[in-house]
């Protein structure tokens, strides 16, 4: 009979746990939700010594 209450208790262990880890998962999950953390559009402009050629070229194809 003592195994029977221990494997009761085990499993109301067992049961608690995970409800609790499925709270803290649901609790992460809607923290790092990407709704959460807008994307902000941040304009760079070119500068002259950023641009860099490196070959010219000059493509001819004739009409048929």
């Amino acid at each position: 009979m003592s195994q029977r209450g221990s494997r009761e208790e085990i499993e109301e262990a067992l049961e608690a746990l995970n409800d609790a880890m499925q709270e803290e998962i649901e609790v992460i999950s809607e923290k790092y939700m990407p709704e959460n953390y807008p994307i902000e559009t941040v304009p760079i402009k070119a500068k002259k010594s950023d641009i860099e050629i490196k070959t010219c070229a000059i493509v001819w194809r004739p009409l048929p």
